[in-house]
């Protein structure tokens, strides 16, 4: 295992939004509060989802996508505008929101081995997984979503003063 200072990869964040109007058919759209319309104008979205009809303004529509910044600061930041799309959009158009946030992040594993020649970026199609890693990989995730999701099962581990020492 590795490191190395200095920003390897963004921080990522995770947004859901659901925008709820008011239902109503295409033909009296005066009667309806268009929650498309809203959610149409908040950003570019990865995620859209919404009605199931061709002639009726859905009650709701979901909405997600990912935000990326190098910083925390700039990642609440971004994450304090997006609500205030969000929330903005909803209202001009006489629906409501709820929304969801999960911070996140990113990690390589397992992206050299002298042996498979060179090292290719996961995108590229010459990428060649270092299988070595797996367990590893496997180990990091499993401590880290105890971490953040169970943190009370965490091992308590006393080190005597002076004697820490770091792998990486």
């Amino acid at each position: 295992m590795a490191s190395r200072s200095g920003h390897v990869l963004a921080r990522c964040g995770f947004f859901r939004a659901v925008i709820s109007g008011k239902r109503g058919h295409a033909a009296l759209p005066q009667e309806s509060f268009d929650p498309i319309l809203a959610a149409s104008n908040v950003v570019i979205v990865a995620n859209f989802q919404g009605g199931d009809a061709f002639n009726v303004t859905p009650d709701s529509v979901t909405t997600g996508d990912t935000f990326h910044a190098f910083s925390k600061e700039s990642l609440t930041q971004l994450r304090q505008r997006i609500e205030q799309v969000i929330m903005g959009q909803a209202a001009k158009q006489r629906c409501k929101a709820s929304r969801r946030y999960l911070d996140s992040g990113y990690y390589l594993l397992g992206m050299e081995n002298k042996t498979l020649g060179k090292s290719q970026l996961v995108h590229s199609p010459y990428f060649q997984i270092n299988e070595v890693a797996i367990p590893c990989g496997a180990a990091l995730h499993a401590s880290l979503w105890l971490q953040v999701v169970c943190p009370e099962f965490q091992p308590k581990v006393y080190l005597p003063e002076g004697e820490l020492h770091d792998a990486l």
